[in-house]
């Protein structure tokens, strides 16, 4: 029963293990990770215990800690030495008297272990015992290595456009995605009570559908609308704006926009397709079970920021700004050097118009 129990946690430990391994992570990458010639941590360790601390195995010149723990070390070991004796006298006394060297349910690696475990603490040329090693290695190798690679694969999402924070939606964003469900509701709920009346003879008014794209959409049958979805227009049209703004190019940030409203789209109305079909199932057939509308919205409008927030994290201001500066800094001369500010509040805010413009929907109409 026992051994059944073991194979069922390796099976555990080695189904949680098989993302790491699909990840390429090994002790070599852990190693190499750990070894970075720049790393805080490491040099901190390396100053406060040497180049044990780089190579916990190798060889070494006595440092001041090592010459410490080599004295600590040295009267451990002379003390497990006298208990190690003593308990091993005591032991062979009462094996003759009984006749049994093993009771208590020892076995014969309990003499084994308990002389590993004697070793362990003895002190080596560093002054360090073996215990103590592998558990510098353990912190030097694999515990700086293992942060080391976590921090880069975190610094990798930055650059890919994550955030290291989740940051709750805005409360228009969550309006509009709530006026698109409901606009797709009208549509629906219409269509099912048009399709019943076809049913029973023929009729001239036609089914409301949803047209449009890439960020506009207009739901009707040309004579009722259900309403109408869209990005807004995100250019900074003012005189001023358009003689002073900095260069920032906000297209990625637009074309995220359409197509983060063209999945916010989809997604309610397949959630106010299957609201309908449910609501006339329960009143008709007492089956079926409601979805909660209300997450729904709630994850159709986190995803728009997303998306949006991935774009607006890709903006390269770096390369275009700073070409921008020089050169308006070296043909107006030192009179221009309130651009540097200049350029970079107006790109600030010319990002900040585009990131923060939600979708403009109307209703029933």
């Amino acid at each position: 029963m026992n051994l059944i129990k073991r194979f069922w946690w390796v099976g555990l430990l080695l189904a949680f293990s098989v993302p790491v391994l699909a990840d390429n992570v090994d002790y070599q990458t852990i190693a190499a990770a750990s070894q970075k010639p720049n790393d805080l941590s490491r040099q901190a360790m390396v100053m406060i215990m040497g180049q044990v601390a780089v190579d916990p195995f190798a060889p070494a010149q006595p440092t001041l800690i090592g010459s410490l723990f080599a004295i600590i070390n040295g009267v451990l070991a002379v003390m497990a030495l006298f208990w190690f004796l003593t308990i091993t006298l005591k032991t062979i006394v009462k094996a003759g008297h009984q006749g049994q060297f093993f009771a208590g349910g020892r076995s014969a690696l309990y003499p084994i272990m308990t002389f590993a475990g004697f070793i362990m603490i003895l002190p080596t040329q560093s002054g360090w015992s073996l215990a103590q090693l592998v558990m510098v290695w353990a912190c030097s190798t694999m515990g700086v290595g293992s942060a080391n690679l976590l921090t880069d694969k975190a610094v990798d999402m930055m650059d890919s456009g994550y955030s290291m924070v989740t940051q709750p939606t805005a409360p228009s964003t969550r309006s509009a995605a709530r006026g698109i469900f409901e606009m797709n509701l009208c549509k629906y709920a219409i269509n099912r009570e048009l399709e019943s009346l076809y049913a029973f003879g023929v009729a001239n008014t036609p089914l409301i559908t949803t047209k449009g794209g890439d960020g506009a959409y207009d739901t009707g049958n040309g004579s009722a609308v259900c309403g109408s979805a869209k990005t807004p227009n995100t250019g900074r049209t003012g005189t001023w704006n358009l003689l002073f703004d900095s260069e920032v190019d906000t297209n990625g940030v637009i074309t995220a926009q359409h197509q983060a409203l063209d999945t916010m789209q989809g997604t309610l109305d397949q959630a106010a397709q299957a609201f309908v079909d449910t609501y006339l199932s329960k009143r008709d057939q007492d089956t079926g079970s409601f979805q909660d509308a209300e997450t729904q919205i709630q994850n159709a409008a986190a995803a728009y920021e997303n998306t949006v927030n991935l774009a607006l994290n890709k903006i390269d201001f770096k390369d275009t700004l700073q070409s921008q500066l020089s050169s308006q800094i070296k043909s107006s001369g030192w009179v221009a050097l309130g651009s540097w500010y200049h350029t970079f509040a107006t790109a600030n805010n010319k990002t900040n118009d585009v990131a923060s413009a939600t979708p403009v929907v109307t209703g029933m109409s």
